[in-house]
């Protein structure tokens, strides 16, 4: 997507027709001071088709790293373009396990591959990437 600037970027178009990218995040959250001891480290699930794609080298902050640059302790988000229906179901099937704290990111990246594949015949979970968070769990005791 072109926004103004002399190169191509990755933005997320949202309904309201604002334009998310790496630069407009940081602009955004430059107000919040992080510290260590941060509490707010969130595992965020960018469901927007292509929004997975690395930016070129030189080119503006890809959104995953900046959201990970501002505390997000992972981002999981595809690579390609992906229907709407799957992507729903996606979203809810790695919600239903991450909500319970028993399972890390990874774990269910890899679960709904197998799922996805097997039961469905359906390959496109191999689509989602994981960017850093691997290990990342929901803790509820907080």
């Amino acid at each position: 997507m072109h926004t103004g600037a002399s190169s191509q970027v990755l933005a997320v178009r949202l309904s309201d027709a604002e334009d998310i990218d790496g630069p407009v995040v940081k602009r955004k959250r430059r107000s919040y001071i992080r510290s260590p001891q941060s509490r707010f480290k969130p595992f965020v699930l960018l469901n927007a088709c292509h929004s997975a794609k690395a930016a070129e080298p030189g080119r503006l902050k890809h959104l995953g790293q900046e959201l990970i640059d501002q505390g997000a302790d992972g981002v999981m988000a595809p690579q390609i373009e992906i229907p709407q229906v799957f992507a729903t179901e996606y979203a809810y099937a790695f919600l239903d396990r991450y909500l319970t704290g028993g399972y890390t990111a990874g774990e269910i990246g890899q679960w709904l591959v197998r799922h996805f594949a097997r039961e469905l015949n359906n390959p496109l979970a191999l689509a989602y990437s994981l960017n850093c968070g691997i290990n990342t769990r929901l803790d509820l005791v907080s």
